[in-house]
């Protein structure tokens, strides 16, 4: 998220020449994974702070995996948040409105490339009802021209299991070709 963030609202985003999204996975499909009334309650705690105008508070210590505040747990957790990019429910239209100024953005014109490697094994994506060889694809036709899909099909989230030396291989290969 941080780079998508980055490539749209960045001061120096024009310099940027080639952006590695590694696991792209969604964090509002993540956190209903455990338990969907959990998800809902939070979520609630969190659009209640922020809407009495106290979106820096904390959220409870059970409500993440780290601290975070009640405007950046929106972000992150609702449908359309700030930080809600890569979820497989979006239509390829939501995907397109969220992700496609990374090929038509004058701005950018810098960026050569951007890779989108997916994790078919990623521990924080619900693979039981996401086909995430299709999603990877869906992601990068919204991104445009720009975007290269990789596919890791038995990688987990962070590499450490799964087809690492591929993910490196590739990267490698891209920065030889950036200019």
């Amino acid at each position: 998220q941080i780079s998508m963030h980055y490539l749209k609202h960045g001061l120096h985003r024009n310099l940027i020449s080639l952006v590695v999204l590694q696991a792209p996975a969604s964090d509002r499909e993540g956190a209903m994974m455990d338990s969907i009334s959990k998800y809902e309650t939070n979520l609630a705690i969190a659009n209640d702070l922020c809407q009495q105008k106290k979106e820096n508070e904390m959220m409870p210590r059970s409500a993440f995996w780290a601290p975070i505040t009640a405007k950046r747990f929106v972000d992150l957790q609702s449908v359309g948040g700030m930080d809600d990019y890569f979820s497989s429910d979006f239509t390829d239209l939501q995907l397109k409105e969220t992700l496609g100024y990374v090929s038509s953005d004058e701005e950018l014109n810098k960026l050569q490339a951007v890779l989108v490697a997916y994790s078919g094994a990623d521990e924080y994506v619900p693979t039981d009802r996401i086909d995430t060889r299709q999603l990877t694809q869906r992601l990068v036709n919204a991104m445009g021209t720009l975007a290269i899909p990789l596919y890791l099909p038995t990688a987990n989230h962070n590499l450490s299991q799964g087809e690492s030396d591929l993910f490196l291989e590739k990267v490698g290969e891209l920065l030889q070709k950036i200019e």
